[in-house]
């Protein structure tokens, strides 16, 4: 093993590594690891992080399909748009700071197409 591949896996100087597998409940061999993937592939998703927040948090994206006009919006409980921003890619990540914001829960909503994708809520503390 050469030093640079060891330098990567060297970890308070233990080199073991052992893999995890996944292995089905009950000896269902109908869904192995390739077919997730290719489901995963096909699913809007939205991570909001870190969650709570309390000075800032990221929005991390990825969409399905290609959109023509795309705009990523936070409204707070009472529908009020708190921050708006136009989308291009269906792949991103947005670093939206909370200051000013009063803490509480807000809901982040991606449109695309005019068509709500995904929404997910994000909790703001102070």
């Amino acid at each position: 093993m050469n030093t640079t591949v060891k330098n990567r896996i060297n970890f308070n100087n233990d080199y073991s590594y052992i893999e995890p597998i996944y292995v089905p409940e009950g000896g269902d061999k109908s869904f192995g690891g390739e077919k997730k993937r290719s489901i995963e592939k096909y699913k809007n998703i939205l991570v909001l992080f870190p969650n709570p927040s309390n000075a800032y948090f990221t929005v991390d994206y990825r969409l399905r399909d290609a959109f023509n006009s795309g705009k990523l919006m936070v409204l707070d409980l009472n529908g009020k748009i708190i921050y708006q921003a136009e989308i291009n890619y269906t792949k991103d990540q947005v670093l939206i700071a909370v200051e000013g914001w009063t803490a509480g829960q807000y809901t982040c909503i991606i449109i695309a197409d005019g068509q709500t994708r995904v929404s997910k809520k994000i909790t703001v503390i102070k």
